[in-house]
């Protein structure tokens, strides 16, 4: 039989989605019923205890002083306002979230369409459950905050899209500014 302790840490991760899936919960529908663990059922209740403190560990809360990022999509006049940043192997997406969505006011970090985090609106970076793309997303979230405009363009121009809106800079104007002439005076950036 496991542990009671290790069982109901077990449990209360499962309560709190920090373990999911029906393995776990099959392990301890086989506790609950009385039923004895295996040594091999015994080790996977350990594993995945020991896997959910160590996610938890390697991806804490981090205060990153978003705020200045915060206030740039609160300040474009768009609904669901999203910059795009082509990295090299990946794309990191920041998008704020709808009044009507689960976080209202939040920033969702995306890389290569996998969540990374959320920014809230008092400028705190969250990082998800996975954490696999964290350090280069607090590489744009830094970026962001340090230098916007700057940061917008110099990926516009070294990209050949527009970090705003995805579509491909054509004219020489777009192309040397790094951004197009729509989205331009949405964001606040110099252009033509």
């Amino acid at each position: 039989m496991a542990n009671q302790p290790t069982i109901e840490t077990l449990r209360t991760y499962v309560n709190e989605n920090r373990v999911r899936g029906t393995f776990a919960r099959s392990l301890l529908q086989q506790h609950d019923s009385g039923r004895t663990l295996s040594a091999k059922q015994t080790y996977w209740v350990e594993r995945l205890c020991n896997e959910a403190d160590a996610r938890v560990e390697q991806t804490p809360e981090t205060s990153g002083d978003y705020e200045d990022v915060v206030a740039i999509f609160n300040g474009v006049r768009l609904k669901r306002p999203t910059l795009t940043f082509p990295l090299g192997r990946f794309t990191v997406v920041v998008s704020k979230a709808g009044d009507r969505s689960r976080n209202p006011g939040h920033l969702y970090v995306k890389a290569n369409d996998r969540y990374v985090g959320k920014v809230t609106p008092e400028g705190h970076f969250h990082v998800g459950r996975d954490g696999y793309y964290a350090e280069g997303a607090r590489a744009v979230l830094d970026a962001l905050k340090n230098d916007a405009v700057g940061y917008i363009t110099r990926v516009g121009k070294a990209s050949g899209r527009c970090a705003c809106c995805s579509r491909a800079l054509t004219d020489e104007r777009s192309i040397i500014a790094g951004v197009g002439p729509i989205c331009a005076p949405k964001w606040g950036i110099p252009w033509g």
